[in-house]
């Protein structure tokens, strides 16, 4: 797929404002003065979705930038380096994913659910709803709200919470662990610059190469290195200053985890592939039969006071790039919609969910998503409950 000049002043005009933002912001620069009194007008000016104040006070630059963290990266210039090989039909070079990987199958355990007869025999089964939780109740990551804190780590939260989830589904529930966004966070060199941002796709790249130890969330007790930075009491109460970057320490740090560190399972995708934009159903199949995969998108200063609904960017300024797990979609009060997972706690949103307009690549939703299959094949080696 060609880049369009269209295509290329979008992409030149959203690096610029970016770094426009970065140029002239500092973290107690005021960007929402006054929460409620935007919300009043958000909810005025549309009712796809509800605005909710959640602060009580003015909203600085800090508190936005410590919440995303997503390297944006425009899909014609993520596909350099990374080569094709055998996929899924649903994500074969015909459909226009890009790939990292082993050439074997990418099905395997999900061969059964799907037809032989081709990717257009498998349309009309992607129904008009869907969410994974439904299909999978014994997969306790999937209904987990992480919390990435005052840290710019919604890289490693949303991959460790989707190949979290993609472990359990893949191997039918056996494997039901918290991959570790600490260890991400603190150890990925490769994947980013720990809280001040990373790269959803570099992360997926570790986990083919590396794989990832496991951890849950702060105060969890799960795992062999759960998150160490402490959530906040409630969105209102948000630092200004971002936390520093945890130091890199290669040693459990849940003591009640009795495996050494070096000897800890180390669990791996079989390959990397970012989605095509050009035919969302390929997503969506993608959903349905491996789990949740990780879109980056455009944050605007009003998706902060999201509280219900299908969000669609209304009013208020660029904030940065953010990644979520996609978990599902659907269709509201006529509009389609994507269903994600955040990382902002269960104060934020549906309870830590939210709804965004499907099919329209809403704040860029739909120009970054990535996942990998998960390696599965010696599931009797793995801790499998941790």
């Amino acid at each position: 797929m060609e880049l369009t000049r269209i295509q290329v002043l979008v992409f030149l005009c959203v690096s610029f404002e970016l770094w426009e933002l970065a140029r002239t912001l500092d973290d107690s620069t005021i960007v929402i003065p006054d929460p409620a009194r935007l919300a009043r007008e958000i909810n005025a000016a549309q009712k796809s979705w509800v605005a909710r104040d959640f602060y009580g006070r003015p909203v600085t630059y800090g508190d936005v930038k410590e919440r995303l963290g997503s390297r944006l990266r425009r899909r014609k210039f993520s596909r350099v380096g990374f080569s094709r090989g055998d996929l899924p039909f649903y994500l074969t070079s015909d459909h226009g994913a890009s790939y990292s990987g082993s050439k074997e199958s990418c099905l395997d355990s999900n061969i059964d659910k799907i037809t032989s007869n081709g990717y257009q025999d498998m349309l009309p089964t992607v129904p008009r709803s869907f969410d994974l939780r439904r299909y999978y109740p014994a997969c306790e990551s999937l209904n987990t709200i992480r919390q990435q804190s005052d840290c710019g780590s919604c890289w490693a939260v949303s991959s460790a919470g989707a190949l979290s989830d993609r472990l359990c589904i893949a191997s039918g529930g056996k494997i039901n662990v918290h991959i570790s966004a600490e260890n991400l966070v603190t150890c990925c060199g490769a994947c980013g610059d720990g809280c001040d941002g990373g790269d959803p796709m570099a992360t997926w790249e570790h986990f083919m190469k590396n794989g990832e130890i496991t951890g849950g969330d702060y105060g969890s007790g799960i795992g062999c290195k759960p998150y160490s930075i402490a959530p906040e009491e409630g969105t209102e109460t948000v630092d200004i200053d971002a936390e520093e970057t945890p130091p890199c320490v290669e040693e459990c740090t849940n003591p009640n985890y009795k495996i050494p560190y070096k000897e800890a399972p180390r669990y791996k995708t079989r390959n990397t592939y970012i989605l095509p934009d050009t035919n969302l159903t390929i997503a969506q199949l993608d959903i349905m039969l491996n789990g949740p995969i990780v879109p980056s998108f455009m944050v605007y200063s009003d998706f902060m006071l999201y509280s219900s609904g299908v969000y669609r960017h209304t009013k208020g300024l660029n904030m940065g790039g953010h990644a979520v797990k996609l978990i599902g979609w659907g269709r509201e009060k006529g509009v389609d919609y994507w269903l994600a997972a955040n990382s902002w706690g269960r104060d934020w949103g549906i309870k830590g969910f939210f709804k965004i307009r499907r099919g329209a690549n809403e704040c860029l939703m739909e120009e970054y998503m990535v996942a990998g299959e998960p390696d599965v094949r010696d599931v009797s080696s793995m801790d499998q409950k941790t």
